[in-house]
């Protein structure tokens, strides 16, 4: 990406940054929109926000209207812009043939937070290579939005256990499907975080999927719902299913959640990230931006210096820091503090 100009976007009223090639570092203090820059930009390549804020949170404040612009070069030049207005569809003309990969702080907890977390990390990998992957999760929690709705009837003695077990069979089928979509993608995503991670000295590699559906047995599937009605209509919800499965990393051996360091599972997150990255590059004609948010803190000169060389191998990185960072010897800087003295 060449770059970008941005109009009243969050706390940016008016500006206008350019991109070189390789590691582009965005410096800072707390508060100036390094982080508002990088959901800009990944506003107009994804169409959604970095932080999955709604569109009208992202207008700046006492405005109406706001707008971001970009530009990617390359054989072919192209433009797109998106427009936010208070009130209305927000007008789109994404970047097609780009696509972006975000880290943002909070995605340490794909490691230390609650299954829902990895099962969205997985899921949200799948939906970017796999356009009809989003449309068979929609369906399933349509289908247990109805089941759990049934249970609930029963528990209130309005309905009929029959009224529960007439959406058994289409829950099933569709949770078998996303499990066998999970699990390729898991075994990818396993074989190659092993590689990214291979220089960092953080040891093997390990990733496991706990699913309470079988992928080969429909009938037993459909015997689990049955032995487990009674304690689901006590509770008024679906206890088995894609949507209660783990995914749960190991690190040299031990469970990264529980034995790893805060250093470990940050580079660990990371990684994640240029996997996904990967995947979508290799499984579709887009180029990936990779947009990292603050990925330096925390992390000791070793472990900079190991991101530094992971990052520099791609062919454009967005990263923001408080700071200029010694060990990434970025081939471009950009002094946010100085830009928005201009605006």
């Amino acid at each position: 990406m060449a770059g970008v100009k941005i109009k009243n976007f969050r706390n940016h009223k008016d500006l206008e940054v350019y991109f070189g090639p390789g590691l582009n570092l965005i410096v800072g203090e707390n508060g100036v929109g390094k982080t508002n820059l990088l959901e800009a930009v990944f506003y107009l390549v994804e169409g959604r926000s970095i932080k999955g804020a709604d569109m009208q949170e992202m207008i700046r404040s006492g405005e109406e209207i706001g707008w971001v612009e970009g530009c990617l070069t390359g054989e072919v030049e192209e433009r797109g812009k998106v427009v936010l207005r208070r009130g209305e569809n927000t007008l789109k003309k994404r970047l097609k043939t780009a696509g972006a990969v975000a880290f943002v702080p909070d995605d340490i907890f794909l490691v230390k937070g609650n299954p829902e977390w990895r099962r969205r990390f997985v899921d949200e990998t799948i939906k970017a290579v796999k356009a009809s992957y989003g449309e068979l999760i929609k369906g399933y929690n349509r289908t247990l939005k109805q089941r759990n709705h049934a249970l609930r009837m029963v528990r209130k003695e309005t309905w009929r256990a029959d009224d529960i077990r007439n959406w058994n069979l289409l829950l099933v089928r569709q949770g078998m499907e996303i499990v066998r979509e999970r699990r390729a993608a898991l075994y990818l995503m396993s074989s190659m975080l092993e590689e990214e991670t291979k220089d960092w000295g953080m040891g093997e590699v390990e990733v496991k999927y706990y699913s309470s559906f079988s992928v080969e047995s429909e009938e037993d599937n459909l015997e689990k719902l049955e032995r487990m009605e009674e304690a689901e209509i006590r509770k008024g919800m679906t206890l088995s299913g894609p949507h209660r499965d783990e995914v749960v990393f190991y690190l040299g051996g031990r469970n990264l959640r529980r034995e790893g360091s805060q250093g470990e599972q940050k580079m660990f997150c990371l990684a994640c990230r240029m996997v996904q990255a990967r995947i979508i590059e290799e499984r579709t004609p887009k180029k990936v931006l990779l947009l990292f948010d603050d990925c330096f803190s925390e992390l000791d000169s070793g472990n900079r210096e190991r991101l530094a060389v992971n990052l520099k191998r791609r062919e454009q990185v967005l990263v923001t820091s408080t700071e200029e960072i010694r060990e990434t010897t970025a081939e471009r800087i950009i002094n946010l503090d100085a830009l928005k003295c201009g605006t």
